[in-house]
């Protein structure tokens, strides 16, 4: 047994299970700066939270750091504080997660832990890695305060520097900062070592559906300061009502001598785009023997000052127009020479609640808003700048305005990209112990760590305008615990408190207890109806936001149109955010898939219930995200008049501070899904939450429908898009434009030239047809029907389709039979293994036209799909269809398709979930065609609008399958032909299906005409 480090423990008990103890020498949180070269290097930099690299006084130590990795804590040999490098140690990148570099392996769980010890105790096996390395103290800083700082450490970090021991740190998302000037060698390289414990004391208020990592997962660096310097930047902004711009500065000093030196004063330069607009000098009162009554606000401003200003005609911070200051920070000694500069941006805004309004700079803006974890597939939690930016693009791409960032701060450079892009954000702190749901809030073991990670927080954060409510968590009960972190912020900061579990609570057990944590009402999933009666009530006086909601977990998001609908509807509702924006899936090389859940050999695990992102891991958009784009789009039009080919059309401007004139506007009309005419619209200078109505005068073709499609793209290029950048668009069904339509339909109006044939099935001289159609009850359960790499909960709808066979191939029957020469009527009775009187398939073909009338047995009230099934030719791979799309789309999910003609491939319509599930449909369909290279092909077509899907696998291939490297493709096409889908809900987590696009028991009927496409 190895004699134990330093810091290891204290008093006889391991330091890494005492929750009393947060932190050993760490330095007071503080806002993200450091020293600059000079004030004109704060006009050149594009970031102020990553480390100046041409800074004298910043030294980066990202990078090659050796390191191994012990079996628990106690293992750890004292010979890794040496100076030389003891055996056993191999080479890692900083920053990183150890378990993307061969050490220990990723665990996924979301409410339950890993373990059942009970806290603060955890396991015996402890992976503990030591990370060493070596650096030099620059010559220049030998007379300097140096300051080891570490931006993330995962989960408890203890620092040593030339084998003494330095300081202690528990908090695995914000930063750990330790004065290392004593300790520092400048005639020999100094060792740096760090020894980072996965688990502790802090694991149980880390429980955040999440995969368990651990590591350094954020930039090491030193940086130096003078003896006297500038201990922190509070630089506090208002927006007065008649546009003045309100700036108070606390700026208070640190002092590395005993005796606080007299005569320190600050000057603070304020530039709008690189020109001066304000400049403003204070004197720091350092005396020792101040009175009580040191001012008449009786505020104490000893060592540290405080100025303030107003700015007249201010340009105002918020999503939609996110203007930014640089503010410039001098430390002047008593001689005037500057001692210290630093800088940051800082814009001016306020959020306020007034009523039961959330309101910023005086709007009742509604957020549009999305959760998002820090994950990426490659490096696990160790996010970097361009992965950073890539989110925050992509959010303002698809109209977020607002992020949550669920369930920790950031990295800190993604809020400065939410300052410089615009989107709200609700910073919340680490914390979440939802295994210990009632528990911990209320334990006093843990009040000091509550208290401290939101007030860390917020010391970090607070100078960023983008942040709009602080949030005390997630899914940690309510307890006194989380009342006194919230009253520490509301006498530290203005901004309002967010804390979902206070309302949950609040909501299941009536009264306003719940206001004390949280100003705003805020649910998880709730039903429309159970907002609409919350909001309904006389005594709900707080802005209702959903913190998450529409879980979209796989293929997901459905009836997202009638939440978007009540938050339009309801004066007290104002948004919320989707649950979430990537999928946490880890990349497998050698399999060619997404790990999730389990595959690493973890139990307990679950499952792939982390794949629940509205993008890939590697963040290709899912289809679905589409329909929220379209759903938070800035722009409604609405059809207001039609007068033969004469439209009034009112364009809304659904923005709440700019006009519309930064997007140009443009029309097609379509004729049968097909464009036959095309125009630009007027200028778009629609101020403002305002509308104005445009005219339109359109051609008169002759079809059966006309639909009007209206895009939006951007004017200009911004710092998020590019010039011509689709923002909206808008769909709207016409009138017959005028006489000279003709009285035929869509089906008689074959692509290419349709001719009959003896049999509908040949091309050519080749049947394609495989397998007689068959009846289709099933299809591959997507994650809302039931998450099938865990235990099934029991409510969900996938129990009842395995309970009536519907997976497996169902026993059929053939009842009659009537066949003569250009005609065939069958009937068929369809039994599973539990219900013999399944489904009755009556069939009648009449040439190229095929009737399909089906009666599922009643008692199957909730099915998948009710439809026919037919493999072709794996020649067919060529797809154009008159229907709603591009992307897949289902009866709960077409809000943001457009009705038109599309073309495609059988193979590009297969979407790769990390778990393989249903996939491709199309709904609204009024024909298909399916064709070879040479354009040769069948056409289905309808007078009733159908689904469909065409892929190269089954239903079952991609039921059966776990990964999308288990699927092997079919050479067929598995075509599908739809008279219902099951609409996809949110039910992984969160409301079922909704009872009106849900397939019933009873009869059905499905009628469709095959022609001939003999292509050119």
């Amino acid at each position: 047994m190895y004699a134990m480090l330093p810091l290891l423990e204290l008093a006889q008990k391991p330091s890494w299970m005492n929750p009393e103890l947060l932190q050993l020498s760490r330095l007071p949180m503080h806002t993200t700066f450091w020293s600059l070269s000079a004030a004109s290097r704060a006009l050149e930099l594009k970031r102020f939270t990553v480390p100046d690299e041409a800074s004298p006084w910043v030294r980066c130590l990202d990078g090659t750091w050796d390191v191994a990795v012990y079996q628990n804590p106690e293992a750890v040999p004292l010979e890794v504080l040496g100076d030389s490098l003891p055996s056993g140690f191999s080479s890692i990148p900083v920053p990183s997660n150890i378990q993307f570099h061969g050490f220990d392996k990723p665990w996924y769980t979301n409410v339950q832990m890993p373990f059942p010890h009970e806290a603060p105790f955890v396991p015996k096996e402890n992976p503990t890695a030591v990370y060493r390395r070596f650096f030099e103290a620059p010559l220049e800083w030998q007379d300097w305060r140096v300051v080891l700082h570490f931006g993330a450490a995962e989960s408890i970090l203890l620092v040593y520097v030339n084998g003494q021991p330095i300081g202690l740190s528990k908090d695995s998302r914000l930063p750990a900062e330790f004065d290392i000037t004593s300790h520092l060698r400048f005639d020999a390289p100094n060792t740096l070592v760090a020894v980072v414990i996965k688990w502790g004391d802090v694991t149980v208020i880390e429980d955040q559906d999440q995969w368990w990592y651990s590591g350094l997962t954020r930039s090491v660096y030193l940086h130096c300061t003078p003896d006297v310097y500038l201990a922190d930047i509070i630089a506090k902004t208002d927006l007065l009502p008649d546009g003045t711009g309100k700036l108070e500065l606390d700026v208070p000093l640190g002092f590395g001598t005993p005796i606080a030196p007299e005569g320190y004063s600050i000057k603070a330069h304020l530039y709008d785009a690189g020109q001066p607009v304000l400049e403003l000098t204070g004197e720091i009162p350092v005396k020792q023997n101040l009175s009580f009554y040191v001012s008449s606000d009786f505020e104490n401003k000893r060592n540290r000052a405080k100025l303030q200003a107003e700015l007249k005609n201010v340009k105002s911070w918020n999503a939609e127009t996110p203007n930014l200051y640089t503010l410039v920070i001098e430390l002047l000694e008593p001689t005037g020479t500057i001692a210290q500069t630093t800088a940051l941006r800082i814009g001016f805004g306020r959020t306020e609640i007034i009523g039961a309004n959330l309101l910023v700079n005086g709007q009742r803006v509604m957020l549009r808003g999305v959760n998002r974890h820090e994950s990426d597939h490659l490096r696990g939690r160790a996010l970097w700048y361009e992965r950073m930016l890539e989110d925050a693009v992509l959010m303002k791409q698809h109209n977020f305005n607002a992020v949550r960032t669920s369930h920790y701060p950031p990295h800190p450079s993604f809020l400065e990209l939410c300052d410089e892009l615009g989107l709200y954000v609700i910073d919340e702190a680490n914390l979440e112990s939802h295994m210990h749901y009632l528990e911990i809030c209320n334990d006093p073991r843990y009040a000091s760590a509550f208290l401290d990670r939101v007030a860390r927080m917020v010391q970090r954060d607070r100078n960023h305008p983008s942040i709009i409510m602080w949030s005390l968590g997630n899914e940690s009960g309510y307890g006194a615990n989380h009342d006194a972190a919230a009253a520490w912020v509301r006498h530290a900061d203005p901004r309002p408190v967010h804390y979902e579990s206070a309302c949950f609570i609040e909501e299941q057990n009536g009264g306003s207890a719940g206001m004390k944590a949280s100003d705003v009402m805020s649910l998880m999933y709730p039903t429309l109806e159970r907002m609409q009666a919350w909001a309904d009530r006389p005594d709900a006086q707080r802005p209702f936001i959903l913190c998450e909601y529409s879980h979209a977990m796989g293929n997901s998001n459905g009836s997202l149109h009638e939440y978007w609908q009540l938050f339009e509807r309801h004066p007290k509702i104002q948004g919320g955010f989707i649950w979430e924006w990537v999928d946490h899936g880890i990349w497998n090389k050698d399999k060619n898939h997404w790990n999730y859940g389990g595959d690493f050999g973890e139990t307990p695990h679950d499952g792939n219930f982390c794949a629940d992102g509205l993008v890939q891991p590697d963040r290709t958009p899912h289809p679905a995200l589409r329909e929220v784009m379209y759903l938070q789009q800035p722009v409604a039009v609405r059809l207001v008049k039609q007068q033969d080919s004469i439209l009034a059309l009112e364009v809304q401007n659904k923005n709440w501070f700019s006009s519309l004139d930064w997007l140009v506007g443009t029309w097609e009309l379509l004729a049968d899904g097909a464009v036959v005419a095309q125009g630009q619209l007027p200028v778009l200078d629609v101020p403002a939450q305002s509308k104005k109505i445009i005219a339109l005068d359109l051609p008169e073709p002759a079809a059966l429908e006309h639909h009007l499609n209206l895009y939006f793209h951007t004017a200009a290029a911004s710092a998020w898009a590019k010039t011509g950048f689709l923002i909206a668009w808008q769909q709207l069904a016409l009138q017959n434009l005028g006489s000279s339509l003709m009285p035929t339909t869509a089906t008689e109006q074959p692509s290419q030239e349709a001719a009959p044939k003896k049999s509908v099935w040949l091309v050519g001289e080749k049947s394609v047809l495989k397998s007689p159609p068959k009846l289709s009850l099933f299809r591959a359960p997507i994650d809302n029907d039931g998450i099938y790499t865990v235990p099934l909960r029991p409510e969900m709808v996938l129990n009842k389709w395995l309970a009536w066979g519907l997976e497996s191939d169902l026993s059929v029957k053939t009842v009659s039979r009537r066949e003569d020469l250009d005609f065939l009527e069958t009937t068929r009775h369809y039994s599973s293994s539990t219900i013999p009187d399944l489904a009755i398939l009556k069939t009648r073909v009449q040439g190229s036209k095929f009737e399909y009338d089906i009666w599922i047995n009643p008692s199957c009230n909730d099915l998948p799909r009710v439809g026919i099934e037919l493999h072709l030719d794996s020649s067919l791979e060529h797809l154009r269809y008159f229907g709603m799309g591009a992307e897949e789309n289902y009866a709960d999910r077409q809000a943001g398709s457009m009705l038109g003609i599309y073309k495609s491939t059988v193979t590009e319509e297969y979407f790769p979930y990390i778990m393989p599930q249903e996939t491709g449909h199309h709904e609204g369909v009024r024909w298909l065609e399916l064709t070879n290279a040479t354009g040769q092909g069948l056409r289905f077509s309808s007078q009733v609008p159908f689904g469909f899907n065409a892929l190269h696998f089954t239903a079952q291939d991609l039921y059966k399958a776990l990964h999308t490297s288990d699927l092997t493709p079919r050479a067929e096409v598995v075509l599908h032909l739809d008279v219902a889908m099951r609409g996809l809900g949110t039910g992984s987590c969160g409301p079922d299906t909704r009872d009106a696009f849900k397939v019933r028991g009873g009869w059905h009927r499905l009628v469709f005409e095959v022609q001939a496409v003999t292509g050119a």
